[in-house]
């Protein structure tokens, strides 16, 4: 599939409502005309709407196992006949399965081999390779420690990789995925570190 068959089938509007399941994803989608990449585990929120493709990037002994929220899940990924499902590699249990294309990010994401730590990262990587000009998160929340230290700053950095590259990037009200220790209004210098200085006197 090429760049262009690609845009045209997974992002004809330009524009993509990511969401998930965090407490701040129950806010109305932005208004207009969007395109919806839905993890699979996010069709609880979709708020009526039809997802262009799901998403599911997990390994097999992933999406094999039933899971909490679908017992069937794997039954559930093979009777999908209306939408894509974006995998990691198609299978032929899964009709609808649309291979990522990994090699293709890779070869544009300058300095090698990019950081992925998540679905968001994928996603955001695709939503630059194919041109978006807005990206909405909805609903991702991270407040577990494993969240927190391993996938959030990954996300950190693909928002600020797509937004480099031009891209409007937004998450939802209330989302604590980019929330750092510091409020966003301090400066490092003027406003802080908040230690006192005799704690490293031959540091600073």
């Amino acid at each position: 599939m090429t760049l262009t068959q690609m845009r045209r089938q997974w992002l004809p509007t330009g524009q993509v409502v990511i969401p998930f399941m965090g407490p701040s994803g129950i806010a109305p989608f932005p208004d207009g005309d969007w395109d919806i990449w839905s993890p699979s585990f996010s069709w609880r929120r979709l708020q009526g709407r039809t997802p262009t493709c799901w998403v599911e990037l997990h390994r097999v002994c992933h999406y094999t196992q039933p899971k909490s929220w679908r017992q069937d899940y794997l039954l559930w990924l093979q009777t999908q006949v209306d939408r894509p499902v974006l995998m990691w590699d198609t299978t032929p249990s899964i009709p609808r399965a649309v291979a990522y294309p990994h090699d293709l990010v890779y070869r544009t994401h300058p300095g090698g081999f990019p950081p992925i730590h998540g679905t968001v990262d994928w996603l955001l990587a695709l939503a630059v390779v194919l041109h978006a000009h807005h990206v909405a998160l909805w609903g991702l929340d991270y407040d577990d420690l494993h969240e927190k230290l391993y996938q959030q700053p990954g996300v950190a950095y693909w928002v600020g990789y797509a937004r480099g590259r031009g891209v409007t990037v937004t998450t939802s009200p209330g989302s604590t995925v980019l929330d750092t220790p510091m409020p966003h209004d301090q400066r490092y210098g003027p406003d802080y570190p908040p230690w006192p200085e005799r704690h490293h006197p031959n540091v600073y």
